[in-house]
């Protein structure tokens, strides 16, 4: 690895030190992790087949000219692909999307069907009879690959029936990874990257109370990560009341 590559590789590993894993996935082959979205930027780690790699971010790039029509012919010169930034042990890098497989996990797997689901993340865990039980975050893309993902839905834990409950959905989104959790004491609450139709980005903030997820409110950067003061966005949502559990 040259210095150059070194510096890019360290630089990469301080931004998206405090990112979350969106997804987690692998490949069914040795491919290479980029330092970069390109297939021409530098090579710092190689992927062994199945290896658990951690998915934190996605871009969509142009594909090279001259890789496209060695790949797919004329017709697809002006295409875009999608990259994904993962974490491979100590190495972060950028790894060829359509190469990589989500493995997710098995007891949410019933909620993929009819649906592309590109990320889920822990919101926290309730106790079923000592037992700690995951609930999720769950995102979807749909429709379109020019942004990260289209709808959001909560899963929370029915204990009564063993089951999840999709306690929250909503959609129309023009979202874009990362999605963060935080916790303050013991209500979890996480923020969605989004940009309007005129291009403006913003955040929206979320806080799941029990079984209820609730906007909290908005704030004018994606940058902010301070909770907000402001009332929260008028949304079209379907809000599902689950029963006691």
């Amino acid at each position: 690895m040259t210095t150059t590559t070194q510096q890019q590789e360290e630089r990469l590993l301080d931004e998206t030190a405090e990112i979350p894993t969106q997804a987690i996935g692998g490949v069914p082959d040795t491919d290479n992790v980029h330092v970069a979205p390109s297939r021409h930027a530098a090579v710092v780690a190689e992927t062994k087949p199945d290896q658990e790699l951690q998915i934190l971010g996605r871009r969509m790039q142009p594909r090279d000219s001259a890789d496209a029509s060695k790949e797919m012919g004329a017709a697809s010169l002006q295409s875009d692909e999608a990259w994904y930034l993962v974490r491979e042990g100590p190495q972060v890098g950028w790894i060829l999307g359509r190469l990589v497989q989500l493995d997710i996990p098995k007891s949410i797997s019933a909620y993929t069907q009819e649906t592309n689901l590109v990320a889920w993340l822990t919101l926290d865990t309730v106790d079923d009879d000592g037992h700690p039980v995951p609930q999720y975050l769950l995102a979807d893309r749909m429709g379109t690959n020019a942004c990260d993902f289209t709808h959001i839905r909560v899963l929370t834990w029915w204990k009564r029936k063993q089951t999840y409950a999709v306690a929250y959905r909503e959609g129309g989104f023009q979202g874009y990874f990362p999605i963060l959790v935080n916790h303050q004491g013991s209500v979890p609450y996480f923020r969605l990257r989004l940009a309007d139709g005129a291009g403006h980005r913003f955040q929206k903030i979320y806080g799941l109370f029990d079984t209820i997820t609730r906007v909290v409110g908005s704030a004018d950067t994606w940058q902010s990560d301070a909770m907000p003061n402001e009332p929260a966005l008028p949304h079209h949502s379907s809000r599902l009341r689950t029963k006691q559990r």
